[in-house]
């Protein structure tokens, strides 16, 4: 089983948290909703 955390954020605030994981080296991915 790998260690995955899940967030439920809006999306400007999903995109911030997004590029901070990925600026401190984590392996990150993203499913972002815009058509609401």
């Amino acid at each position: 089983k790998l260690p995955v955390e899940v967030k439920i954020l809006e999306t400007s605030k999903a995109i911030e948290e997004f590029n901070r994981l990925k600026s401190q080296g984590k392996r990150v991915a993203a499913i972002i909703h815009t058509t609401c």
